[in-house]
C-alpha cells in the first residue's frame, strides 16, 4: 500500500496577517505591480483561476474564497485517503503546516501563527476515529467508520439526521462495532434524490460522542451518471 506524502492546497493568510507583508497599495492584485508582489509571496494566481478562486473586489471575500476551497480540499481528500485504510494507503501526510515565511502558501497556519479555516478541517480529519460519508457515482451514500485507536469499539451506535430546504425529514440509527485499528465500510445505507444537509454522529454504548461529521450533498445529474455512446 502507498504512502501519500503530500497534498493540500494553497490559501491566503487571514486579513491582519496579509497586511504585514502587503503594503495598502498593493491589498487589492488588480494591476502588474500588485499581482507581482502577491507573485513574490507565493500565490499561484494560474492556480487559483482554475479552481474557480478570484478576485472579485473584496480582499477578505478573495481570502474567504481561498481558505474555503483549500478547507474542503483537505476534508474531502483526507477523508477518501483515510477509507482506504491498508488496502491502497498505508499512511499520508498533508502539506503543509505552517509557513515557514510570511506567505501565501499551502499551510494551514500562517507565518504569525493565525490559523487558517483549513486548520480546523486538518484536526477534525485526522481525528483517531472518523466517520465518513461518500457519495457513489449512481447517487449512493456510503458510510465508513475509521478507528486508529487500539481499543476497539464495542456497541456504538451511527446516528443520522437528513436535512433538506432547511427542514428535518428523518433520522436513522445503525448499531455499529469497529475493531482497534482498522476501517468498517458500513455499506450504502442512503441514496440521493435532492439536495440536503446530512449530519451523523456516532456513540458509544454509554451515548457519549465519538466523533461527528456533517456535508452538503447534491445528487449527480442524469446526464453525468450515463456513459454517453456512439449513434
Amino acid at each position: 500500500a502507498q504512502v501519500i506524502t503530500e497534498y493540500g492546497a494553497q490559501a491566503i493568510p487571514n486579513f491582519e496577517s496579509l497586511k504585514k507583508f502587503v503594503p495598502n497599495k498593493y491589498l487589492k492584485p488588480t494591476y502588474k505591480k500588485a499581482k507581482e508582489h502577491w507573485e513574490y509571496h507565493n500565490f499561484q494566481f494560474k492556480n487559483s483561476n482554475d479552481y474557480g478562486i478570484k478576485f472579485k473586489g473584496s480582499v477578505k471575500q478573495f481570502i474567504k474564497d481561498s481558505q474555503t476551497y483549500q478547507a474542503d480540499l483537505i476534508k474531502f481528500a483526507t477523508e477518501m485517503l483515510r477509507i482506504q485504510k491498508y488496502d491502497t494507503t498505508t499512511a499520508v501526510f498533508q502539506f503543509m503546516f505552517k509557513e515557514g515565511w510570511p506567505s501565501m502558501n499551502w499551510g494551514v497556519v500562517d507565518y504569525y501563527l493565525k490559523p487558517k479555516l483549513g486548520y480546523k478541517a486538518l484536526k477534525e480529519a485526522y481525528a483517531p476515529i472518523i466517520i465518513v460519508a461518500k457519495q457513489k457515482k449512481d447517487n449512493g451514500l456510503a458510510f465508513y467508520v475509521v478507528n486508529d485507536t487500539v481499543e476497539a469499539i464495542e456497541e456504538a451506535t451511527l446516528h443520522i439526521s437528513i436535512e433538506a430546504n432547511k427542514s428535518y425529514i428523518k433520522s436513522y440509527t445503525y448499531p455499529v462495532s469497529v475493531t482497534k485499528d482498522s476501517l468498517v465500510n458500513l455499506g450504502t445505507l442512503l441514496r440521493l434524490y435532492q439536495d440536503i444537509k446530512l449530519s451523523i454522529e456516532l456513540k458509544d454504548k454509554e451515548q457519549k460522542t465519538l466523533t461527528k461529521n456533517s456535508y452538503n450533498f447534491s445528487p449527480f445529474k442524469a446526464e453525468k451518471l450515463v456513459k454517453k455512446t456512439k449513434d
